[in-house]
């Protein structure tokens, strides 16, 4: 539960850096914006990264296997 609201807090931040860096004239808010978005996105990247889908695939083949000794 706690990763799907943290990847929406990944987007969001990510969208705010664009829009901060998009609208400035200034060198240090246009690094810093570009900044928060690369946060974001490596945010985003890390948490698909860290999904763990041994369980759902042993779950699976165990059942394929309940159902081929039936």
């Amino acid at each position: 539960m706690r990763s799907p609201v943290l990847g929406v807090v990944g987007a969001i931040i990510a969208i705010i850096g664009l829009f901060l860096a998009a609208g400035t004239h200034e060198d240090g808010l246009l690094f810093g914006g570009l900044l928060f978005f690369l946060f974001g996105v490596l945010l985003n990247f890390w948490l698909i990264a860290r999904v763990d889908y041994s369980d759902k695939h042993a779950k699976t083949e165990d059942q394929g296997h309940a159902v081929a000794a039936e």
